[in-house]
């Protein structure tokens, strides 16, 4: 099983869909397309092959197939196999991940470690989808792909948009049943809820001191263990985030705000000026009334 990565904010299209059955199939030459083709098999055995590999398919087991690989269906005296179908284009391409240098952890709590206001992400903004699985939930599957197909049967408005909202739940069920089976690989720890109720508090704090005995208390841990998770999985300290948080403010309030420098460093928590000054160029490269001159974005 090969994994591909597909980037959270990659916009699909799809090209077209259908639910076939292979006895009822044509051509069964090898042949190519120049899209992504997702089969999922509704009724099993489905006999597929890619490029030299011949499949035996079972009811839940999908195929992803990348553009232009070959592929064909074999053993003719045996195919009744049916499958729900759909070729799709992507912004940018999906990208080969070797298995054995995943972090799964870090992938099964992306959606945690987004709640982190960075400038950059620091976790994988990506979601991994296998080419060959067996899918538990199929059930599911299969009534995400009869909705797609309703949107292309009957077209209305905007039904396009329907369409790729339809597919990116088929592809988000896909990728969290992958990440499921590896739930096994992933040691459980509290520390995730941890550093989500530190985060949280972060955001509603950060203009203030931050007061280590009343983090203790809100976590029930030690303000060391807490500041460890959080640099666990943001790969910065408490302190560093906050100075973010404040910077981040800051620039809002110096580009739709007529407060001075003095009274915006005040706000954000950092009474120093020049101080505040010093901490906003270390992050942004630029003095705050140079920021405040540009033009937006």
């Amino acid at each position: 099983m090969d994994i591909l990565a597909i980037p959270c904010h990659n916009a699909l299209e799809v090209k077209c869909a259908n639910v076939l059955s292979q006895r009822k199939l044509t051509a069964r030459i090898p042949h190519y397309n120049p899209n992504y083709e997702l089969l999922a098999v509704s009724e099993g055995p489905l006999y597929l092959q890619i490029e030299e590999e011949r499949l035996t398919l079972h009811t839940g087991d999908i195929v992803l197939l990348k553009p232009w690989q070959q592929h064909a269906f074999w053993n003719k005296s045996e195919a009744n196999g049916e499958f729900y179908w759909v070729q799709f284009q992507t912004t940018f391409p999906l990208q080969p991940m070797a298995s054995e240098q995943i972090n799964w952890e870090q992938y099964h709590h992306t959606a945690r470690t987004n709640l982190l206001q960075l400038e950059q992400p620091r976790s994988p903004n990506t979601m991994l989808l296998p080419t060959q699985m067996h899918l538990g939930n199929k059930f599911k599957l299969f009534t995400l792909f009869e909705n797609l197909l309703d949107e292309l049967r009957e077209p209305q408005g905007n039904f396009l948009f329907r369409a790729a909202l339809c597919l990116g739940s088929i592809l988000e069920l896909i990728s969290t049943s992958l990440l499921q089976s590896k739930s096994a690989e992933i040691r459980p720890s509290k520390d995730h809820d941890i550093f989500c109720k530190t985060t949280f508090y972060l955001h509603n704090n950060y203009m203030n001191d931050i007061n280590k005995d009343v983090m203790e208390k809100y976590l029930q841990r030690s303000y060391e263990y807490i500041g460890q998770v959080f640099k666990k999985y943001s790969d910065v300290t408490i302190g560093e985030y906050v100075q973010v948080l404040r910077v981040q403010r800051a620039k809002y309030l110096l580009r739709h705000t007529a407060k001075t420098i003095g009274e915006i460093s005040e706000e954000v928590g950092i009474p120093e000026p020049f101080y505040f000054s010093k901490i906003f160029k270390k992050i942004t490269g630029k003095q705050p009334s140079k920021y405040r001159q540009e033009p937006s974005g």
